[in-house]
C-alpha cells in the first residue's frame, strides 16, 4: 500500500518540478510591442483614396482586417506572457504574427503604389523590425514543445510502473465463512 501511495502522490511532483525548471517565456510583449509600432502608420493610410485612384475595393477590408488582427496578437502575446508554459498560445501567439506579416506585405505594397513609397517603406523597416522576436518564438515553441513531450514521456513511464505496483498489490478474494 505504500508503494501504491508513494506512486500515486509521486505523479504530480515530478510534473510541478519541470514545470518550475522551465519558466522563460519569450518577450511576448517586445514582439507584441514592436507589431503595436504598425499602429500610428496604420492610421495614416487612406485606402478610400486608393479605391479612387483605380485600387481594388478589396484593400478597404484587409486594411480593417489588419487592424483587428494588430489587437488580436497583442491580446495573444499578453496572455502568452502570463502563461508561458502553454504551447497553444504560444502557436496562436505566432501565427497570428505570421498573418500579420502577410496581410501587411500586400498592404506595403498598395501603399507604395496608391499612396506614399517612403511610408511604404518605414512600415516595411518595422515589420522587419520584429524578425528576431518572430524567431525567437519559434525558437521557443520548438522547446515548449519538446519540453511537453519530455514530460509526457516521464509521466507515461511513471504510470506503468504504478500499474505495475498495483497490479502486484494482493487483493481479498475469499469471504469470511458464518458459522
Amino acid at each position: 500500500m505504500k508503494s501504491l501511495l508513494i506512486c500515486l502522490l509521486g505523479l504530480p511532483v515530478v510534473a510541478l518540478a519541470q514545470d518550475a525548471a522551465w519558466d522563460n517565456s519569450p518577450h511576448a510583449a517586445q514582439l507584441a510591442d514592436q507589431a503595436a509600432r504598425l499602429k500610428p502608420l496604420v492610421e495614416q493610410l487612406k485606402p478610400q483614396e486608393w479605391v479612387a485612384n483605380g485600387a481594388p475595393q478589396t484593400y478597404v477590408t484587409q486594411l480593417e482586417r489588419a487592424r483587428q488582427d494588430l489587437d488580436g496578437l497583442t491580446n495573444a502575446a499578453a496572455q502568452l506572457d502570463r502563461q508561458p508554459n502553454k504551447l497553444t498560445l504560444a502557436l496562436d501567439t505566432y501565427f497570428r504574427l505570421q498573418t500579420i506579416e502577410w496581410e501587411f506585405e500586400t498592404l506595403i505594397d498598395a501603399v507604395r503604389k496608391y499612396q506614399n513609397p517612403a511610408v511604404a517603406d518605414l512600415m516595411t523597416s518595422v515589420l522587419r523590425g520584429n524578425s528576431a522576436n518572430r524567431d525567437g518564438l519559434r525558437e521557443f515553441i520548438t522547446d515548449l514543445a519538446l519540453r511537453k513531450e519530455q514530460e509526457f514521456t516521464v509521466v507515461d513511464k511513471d504510470l506503468q510502473s504504478c500499474r505495475v505496483q498495483v497490479s502486484k498489490i494482493p487483493t481479498a478474494t475469499t469471504r469470511r465463512s458464518t458459522k
